[in-house]
């Protein structure tokens, strides 16, 4: 999963080793328990930890919550003095911030008055997407809602909100509004600090499957090629609701469109789920055999969150399995029996099998040529490199 808080507000990230150190440091410094029973009590403890991690990590499980942070968005709600905007991350086009007291965050576009439109692509890719998961009946993973989407010309909308960003960022420029992904609550991630060095059971199939429809609905209903788009683990405040869109299809020319509201929120309960976002590198593609060859390499040149075809372990290779299989099923029942074009999801697959065998091949001829090279002492301080590799 992607790490850090970035684009959309996601904080899934593993722990370090040192705050796996520091965690561990805080037991007693003179310890006069046995040594057989530290070891049964640790032992206890990591196992606990995994079930906790199992049982919280349970996709769409709803875990109650009471930080501050909980509250100070619970009391925020209907409180407009009080929702300030914060910066939670920079993405490519633009940086985020999120507005206590709601599930709002604002993409705002770095190029101002640039004729940079990336933050507009971004909007009509979102706004298409959410669309196409809602025809193909697809909930999981989540994608961010889409909210509403605001011009740097819109001077109305500025004047009336610009306090409420931070001094630096108040001049108007394009805004993308989408729903927030939270972060993970806090108790799931002590529990990862526990066990961070074990295998956790945390569902890998089930996910695995969520990507293979994700990736069948972004190529033939979408029509995109799913370019630089991330899978994280997130949360959402409870009762998870599911937002239709209210309009039929975006204008053609960029211009602000109308917020859509929103239902009360319980912060202090919020529910995991696995989500899809960032569409702003995201390009059409036609449903040919152009478009298949397009789509497997925006596979493979995507970070690893897919599963690879050629897996070194017995389980990789079953998850490789089972995303194909669900991938091919998808994309056949997305395109409907009647469809002429049936071979195309296969052509997908083949494509990805192939250029990740290709990749694989040149990084061990790479490796194979570095291992080919080693120092030769001159006897006079100096060393050369000379080829040990066989022809």
């Amino acid at each position: 999963m992607a790490s850090g808080e970035d684009s959309f507000g996601k904080v899934s990230r593993l722990p370090k080793a040192n705050e796996i150190s520091r965690h561990r440091a805080t037991s007693p410094s003179v310890d006069v328990t046995p040594i057989s029973s530290r070891s049964s009590s640790l032992e206890n403890v990591e196992a606990t930890a995994k079930n906790t991690l199992r049982r919280l990590l349970s996709i769409r499980s709803a875990i109650s919550t009471t930080p501050s942070y909980a509250t100070k968005n619970q009391a925020a709600q209907g409180h407009t003095g009080q929702q300030c905007l914060r910066e939670i991350g920079r993405g490519t086009c633009g940086t985020v911030f999120r507005k206590i007291g709601t599930d709002y965050v604002y993409k705002r576009a770095h190029c101002v008055g640039k004729g940079d439109d990336q933050l507009w692509n971004d909007c009509q890719q979102h706004f298409a997407i959410v669309q196409s998961f809602e025809s193909a009946g697809v909930r999981e993973p989540r994608i961010p809602r889409f909210i509403s989407f605001i011009t740097a010309a819109d001077w109305e909308w500025w004047e009336e909100n610009e306090a409420f960003f931070p001094e630096s960022e108040r001049k108007p420029a394009d805004l993308l509004v989408t729903g927030r992904i939270m972060p993970v609550p806090e108790k799931v991630r002590k529990a990862l600090i526990s066990v961070y060095s074990e295998e956790l059971d945390l569902e890998t199939e089930r996910l695995a499957i969520e990507m293979a429809d994700a990736l069948a609905v972004l190529h033939w209903v979408a029509k995109c090629d799913g370019n630089d788009v991330e899978f994280v683990l997130g949360s959402q405040p409870a009762p998870l609701d599911f937002y239709p869109m209210k309009a039929s299809r975006l204008p053609s020319e960029k211009t602000s469109l109308l917020k859509q509201t929103t239902s009360p929120l319980d912060f202090q309960r919020r529910v995991i789920s696995l989500w899809l976002l960032d569409f702003n590198r995201c390009k059409p593609i036609d449903v040919d055999v152009s478009g298949a060859a397009q789509a497997s390499r925006m596979f493979l040149a995507n970070d690893p969150y897919y599963p690879r075809p050629h897996g070194k372990t017995s389980g990789e290779q079953k998850l490789w399995r089972v995303f194909k299989d669900r991938y091919l099923m998808k994309s056949y029942e997305v395109m409907g029996a009647s469809d002429g074009r049936l071979e195309l999801p296969a052509a997908v697959i083949e494509g990805i099998v192939r250029l990740h065998r290709e990749h694989l091949e040149s990084i061990a001829e790479l490796e194979s040529g570095v291992a080919g090279w080693e120092h030769e002492d001159q006897g006079d301080g100096r060393r050369r490199r000379r080829s040990t590799a066989q022809y």
